[in-house]
């Protein structure tokens, strides 16, 4: 991956590791029968970051020449009940992950080639971790979410690592299924991305480069040709939610930083045209 003046805080082996993180976890999900393709519910939802790298990427590619921007992190879906999210955390646990926070499972990874095999990525245990200097590890996360259907308290479910997305309730009615790798995943729907994003940016706890991220993506996914369908325009909540992240964006104080990840250019004026476009698009009085 490309290197430039920039570009979010986020170095490119993360988003390399993540990528090679994710081929990985979706064969094993497949592999060992806990997703299956003959059944959309027990199929592997991927949101988030990724998500939208994977709706957007080809369009991006022919209007701007470029891939666009990947992920660190997996943000992933399931239906879930308890028996599932105890054997899903158990497969991660064999891919090296461990539960770590709300619903988050961490992968400690060595930047560095092993020695016997020259393979990158690998992962590292806890204490050996300690032995390594931290600029040489990375540390990778699963994120999971669940819709309204999940065994929920205080919004994680059960003893097990998951975090219920009221925005992600009717996933399966709207996903679009993605061909990219071995096995066939979920898409969330692009207004629902699009609104999982209004909400990232609006978060008042979401970290800079997170936030900085959130933005690109948001406005990324505006480029979209299914983005301003009439459905779409007389969705009140959605329209205000949307109002909402572009005042948010305009607003923000580093503008420049979203304008060269997107655009490799810092020149705001572009950023802003495309926030009008959304404006025009929606219908939104500001």
């Amino acid at each position: 991956m490309e290197i430039y003046p920039g570009m979010i805080p986020s170095d490119t082996e993360e988003m390399e590791a993540s990528g090679f993180q994710l081929g990985e976890l979706i064969d094993k999900l497949y592999g060992t029968g806990f997703c299956n393709i003959n059944d959309v519910r027990n199929m592997m939802g991927l949101v988030g970051g990724w998500a939208v790298h994977f709706t957007i990427n080809e369009l991006w590619k022919e209007r701007f020449g470029r891939e666009y921007l990947q992920s660190r992190d997996i943000d992933v879906f399931f239906h879930c009940d308890g028996e599932k999210l105890l054997r899903f955390s158990s497969i991660l646990a064999e891919l090296g992950y461990q539960p770590h926070s709300s619903n988050r499972y961490l992968k400690i990874l060595n930047r560095l080639p092993d020695t016997a095999t020259g393979r990158r990525y690998l992962p590292v245990g806890e204490e050996e971790a300690k032995k390594i200097a931290s600029p040489f590890l990375i540390y990778h996360f699963v994120d999971l979410f669940c819709g309204d259907v999940c065994p929920e308290q205080d919004g994680v479910c059960g003893k097990f690592h998951s975090w219920k997305m009221e925005r992600l309730k009717n996933f399966y009615s709207t996903a679009k299924v993605l061909r990219e790798f071995s096995h066939p995943i979920l898409l969330p729907d692009l207004h629902v991305l699009l609104e999982l994003k209004a909400d990232m940016i609006l978060s008042e706890d979401r970290e800079a480069g997170k936030k900085v991220k959130d933005m690109c993506d948001f406005v990324a996914l505006t480029y979209h040709p299914g983005f301003a369908v009439r459905g779409w325009r007389d969705s009140v909540s959605g329209r205000d939610r949307i109002a909402d992240a572009v005042n948010a964006i305009r607003g923000f104080e580093n503008k420049p930083q979203v304008t060269e990840n997107l655009f490799r250019d810092s020149d705001v004026r572009i950023l802003e045209g495309q926030l009008d476009e959304v404006v025009k698009a929606l219908k939104i009085d500001q």
